[in-house]
């Protein structure tokens, strides 16, 4: 996707989880942003995302959120 696409999906996302969860996507290394502008993007609306290229590092990253 292009980055309006990126950003139309990140927007959505964010407004969607009302700040009320963390989201981890998994993709393959040539679909992610170099500088992850999706990830951004929904960080400045409130929410918490990372993009990854593998489950086991999503994985790992989400379980960093619990307890907080």
């Amino acid at each position: 996707p292009g980055l309006f696409e990126r950003f139309l999906a990140a927007v959505a996302w964010a407004e969607e989880s009302r700040k009320a969860m963390h989201l981890a996507m998994v993709a393959r290394a040539e679909m992610i942003h170099p500088q992850k502008f999706g990830v951004l993007v929904a960080a400045n609306r409130g929410l918490a995302s990372n993009i990854f290229t593998t489950e086991v590092e999503a994985h790992a990253w989400l379980d960093a959120w619990d307890g907080q």
